[in-house]
């Protein structure tokens, strides 16, 4: 494959295996789509690479492991791009991604869309998040993760869709002119959260955390769109996006 290839779409083929550990030379890639594959093990260091990547969908499929450090540029481990604009790591419903969300994605300032729904990631959500101005839309859903909601992410002005549901938060839900807009469906499926938008009314106990055997319940644009489906139907936009910004195809 050429090093000066900028967009590689290799989506919904049912492609079995490992993703190639094969980016040291693709410095321009900007677009990479493996979703709706069966891949399994981990993200390949060698991603880290790709300098110019705007585009990052590897949802629906099988991958493991943890979310590298080098996601959000971090100097010891080499970074991808400093302008990623959508990530999509989602889906993974058989061999699912764990662990915690890394600090180090806060320092994405570009980034727009961030999906990182149907994994296993557990933890609380990163302070930093909320130091990502532009994003628009936020979906840690379908996740374990606990603690109390930053607040930080209640001061993202830009920030117009957000899904923190189906995960094992506690405590009152931040208050914050972005936050004011969401209803209950952005929150829900926490049984520690309150206030806000939920029905249930915070006390003194609202911030002593769940017990472990808690289980988990089972502005219009694209981005906002994009919070009720899965991975697989983003596929069309992102190209689209691709094709208005780069017009060219190798």
């Amino acid at each position: 494959m050429s090093s000066s290839l900028t967009l590689m779409d290799l989506g919904k083929n049912l492609f079995q295996g490992t993703i190639l550990n094969v980016f040291e030379e693709f410095t321009q890639l900007e677009g990479l789509i493996l979703n709706g594959n069966q891949l399994e093990g981990e993200v390949p260091h060698s991603l880290s690479n790709c300098r110019s990547l705007k585009v990052l969908d590897i949802g629906n499929n099988k991958l493991n492991g943890t979310l590298p450090e080098w996601l959000g540029g971090h100097a010891k481990h080499g970074k991808i791009s400093t302008e990623p604009e959508y990530m999509f790591i989602c889906g993974n419903y058989y061999s699912i991604i764990e662990g915690e969300i890394p600090n180090t994605i806060g320092s994405l300032n570009s980034l727009k869309v961030l999906k990182l729904s149907h994994n296993n990631l557990n933890g609380g959500i990163p302070n930093a998040l909320g130091n990502i101005s532009r994003i628009e839309s936020l979906d840690l859903s379908w996740n374990q993760l606990i603690e109390e909601i930053p607040q930080s992410l209640a001061e993202i002005k830009g920030l117009t869709a957000l899904n923190l549901s189906k995960n094992r938060l506690v405590g009152s839900i931040p208050n914050g002119t972005q936050f004011n807009i969401f209803d209950e469906s952005s929150f829900e499926g926490n049984l520690g959260l309150c206030g806000l938008s939920l029905t249930k009314i915070c006390n003194e106990h609202t911030h002593k955390p769940l017990l472990e055997s808690q289980e988990e319940e089972s502005g219009f644009t694209w981005e906002v769109v994009t919070l009720g489906y899965g991975c697989g139907t983003l596929l069309g936009l992102v190209m689209g996006y691709l094709m208005l910004s780069t017009r060219k195809f190798k």
